[in-house]
């Protein structure tokens, strides 16, 4: 499944200064299957990191199990919990939806 994708000035703000640049992770929401197939209705997607590691999680947003789950051995990114969006084709943050 192959679509354009878009994302807002805020996803854009993150992927440029998370760390030394978290491009790579706008890479795996776009080339996922499971990501792709959710975000064609709604995709909530969690980046967690912890020290230098990181687990992303997707799921509908309505409390059903995740569709997908990865861990990053190794990050750059600010510890914390970030939340985005991913649907109509869009990445966004949840302030932008």
């Amino acid at each position: 499944m192959q679509w354009k994708t878009v994302y807002t000035e805020g996803v854009r703000y993150f992927a440029q200064n998370a760390g030394n640049g978290a491009y790579w992770f706008l890479t795996i929401l776009v080339t996922e299957p499971a990501i792709l197939k959710q975000a064609e209705d709604f995709a909530s997607i969690k980046l967690l990191v912890e020290g230098s590691q990181a687990t992303i999680t997707v799921d509908d947003g309505r409390g059903n199990p995740p569709v997908y789950m990865r861990h990053i051995e190794f990050t750059d990114c600010p510890e914390g919990e970030w939340k985005f969006y991913f649907t109509n084709r869009t990445i966004m943050l949840p302030s932008e939806y």
